[in-house]
């Protein structure tokens, strides 16, 4: 260590002796001229490291709840907002616990009728149906007929259970989906009525979902 220490400290000399009459401008370009494979070959380690640990970091972390919200109005820092507020609301301070909330999706093309004119949006909803990843859809009532006629509606009461489906029963219809309040759509940046909360069969934790419909129907 102590002869590399040396190298380089003798290295850092002698550039600096070479450039100590040059002016900054003249510095970066000596430096990038003489230099810049290092230089590159530096930043791709960097970013090789980065990528490696992002990698590493996602591989480990546990997607709780993914919300699909259809034709939403909130910018992407609304949407993070609202999932940090319902973690906070379940009182989940585990930072590799991760909560979703997905404004991409759209009710046209849900219609078969509109298939062919709206094609990329119907694409992806089923890319998303496809996937299995959504737990909960908060959405209009013709996306809960798109998800019926797809098979991906986890009934209500098997999703909140006895006690939360006897006390929200007003709000429950045909067991397919939950009506939500206005307060709880303009907490999704909804601006649309009326607003529906539905499950799907691919829900991953139970508990998550079901606090979340519990989360908004307090809204």
């Amino acid at each position: 260590m102590g002869k590399l220490s040396a190298r380089w400290k003798a290295f850092l000399a002698k550039e600096k002796e070479k450039t100590k009459d040059m002016t900054f401008r003249q510095k970066v370009e000596y430096v990038f001229e003489y230099y810049k494979v290092e230089f590159f070959a530096v930043v791709l380690a960097v970013a090789l490291v980065g990528a490696l640990g992002y990698a590493i970091d996602n591989k480990t972390n546990t997607h709780i709840l993914y919300v699909a919200v259809a034709d939403t109005e909130a910018t992407m820092e609304q949407s993070l907002q609202l999932g940090a507020d319902f973690k906070k609301y379940i009182g989940n301070t585990r930072r590799k616990d991760k909560v979703t909330i997905d404004g991409s999706i759209t009710v046209l093309g849900t219609n078969g009728d509109e298939i062919t004119e709206f094609y990329q949006e119907h694409q992806k909803s089923l890319v998303l149906l496809a996937s299995g990843i959504v737990d909960v859809y908060v959405c209009e009532k013709a996306y809960v007929d798109f998800l019926e006629d797809y098979e991906d509606l986890l009934p209500v009461s098997e999703a909140l259970g006895e006690e939360l489906c006897a006390k929200y029963a007003d709000r429950i219809e045909d067991d397919r989906a939950i009506l939500l309040s206005k307060g709880a759509a303009e907490a999704c940046g909804i601006t649309y009525e009326p607003v529906y909360l539905a499950f799907s069969r691919s829900v991953h934790y139970p508990e998550a979902a079901r606090s979340f419909a519990q989360f908004l129907l307090e809204k």
